[in-house]
């Protein structure tokens, strides 16, 4: 028989089946050995970093103290050397000059509270010219009622007629006061914008003094008041300006005049009223280096 044929005739054999539960009498009976443990040396991480982290912490402490050290000592080597070189004067001058502009940031508070105040005031009393007009035109019926009342009854004695005539001028003196005084306080708004000088004539401030009819004095008849600024020229001013960049700092200095009435406005903003001729201002009026001041 050739090997071939036993070959086959071996794999074509029928293959023995094991017997039920044989594995698992096999497993009953057969007892492997436990492996045996070995011991290990080695430490947990854990352990070691509790062991070591508050020499960590200490030495960490200490490098950022000396980092911390080297850096001031160095920025302070170098502040001294830019104080001592010129560009650093120049940059300790320059902060210096800066310091005391903040310091001076109070006066100028100061100003423009004055300024505000001043112009409130300038406002309160073009209010009060306008009653004052008011009252004006009011006297002025008035005058004509008195001259009818006079034609109608011949026997109103002439004392009571200078009597009314004599009110009548006061209190057109009066409102040339109130004018003067309106005049001088935008002198001082203006001057208080313009390094302390007044203007060289009236009609540079025309924003201060609001209205062109503060410039005609109620008893002026030759000189019409303008209807506004833009027609406004000096055939419309009533009023003398005879403190033209002039300042605050000459408070008895003249600044304006009535040639009608003589009520003088100063330079500080007060207002002299003229009684009957006069005379009791001119006694007062001083001349130096071509100023006139009421002293």
């Amino acid at each position: 028989m050739n090997p071939p044929d036993l070959e086959s005739i071996l794999r074509a054999a029928p293959r023995p089946v094991p017997p039920a539960g044989l594995q698992q009498k096999l497993n009953r009976h057969v007892r492997l050995e436990a492996p045996i443990a070995r011991e290990s040396n080695h430490v947990p991480s854990s352990s070691w970093l509790k062991r070591w982290w508050p020499t960590f912490v200490f030495g960490g402490g200490i490098v950022a103290c000396a980092a911390a050290l080297v850096t001031q000592k160095s920025a302070l080597r170098n502040a001294r050397a830019l104080a001592a070189s010129p560009a650093g004067s120049a940059v300790i001058s320059k902060a210096l000059s800066e310091s005391a502009a903040l310091v001076e940031v109070a006066p100028g508070q100061d100003r423009r509270a004055e300024m505000g105040r001043l112009r409130a005031e300038l406002t309160q009393l073009q209010a009060l010219t306008d009653s004052i007009r008011q009252l004006a035109a009011e006297n002025q019926q008035l005058q004509r009622a008195l001259a009818e009342a006079e034609a109608a009854l011949p026997g109103i004695s002439p004392e009571d007629l200078e009597e009314a005539k004599a009110a009548q001028e006061r209190a057109l003196s009066i409102q040339c006061v109130n004018n003067l005084k309106q005049v001088g306080l935008a002198l001082r708004v203006w001057a208080s914008s313009h390094r302390d000088t007044f203007p060289s004539t009236f009609l540079s401030m025309t924003n201060e003094l609001g209205s062109p009819k503060v410039l005609i004095c109620p008893a002026d008849t030759a000189h019409p008041p303008a209807v506004d600024w833009a027609s406004s020229s000096s055939a419309n001013v009533s009023y003398e300006f005879l403190a033209a960049g002039g300042t605050e700092g000459e408070p008895t200095r003249v600044a304006t005049r009535c040639l009608i009435h003589g009520n003088i406005g100063l330079c500080d903003g007060s207002v002299q009223m003229s009684r009957g001729d006069g005379s009791n201002l001119k006694t007062q009026l001083v001349t130096r280096d071509g100023k006139l001041f009421f002293e």
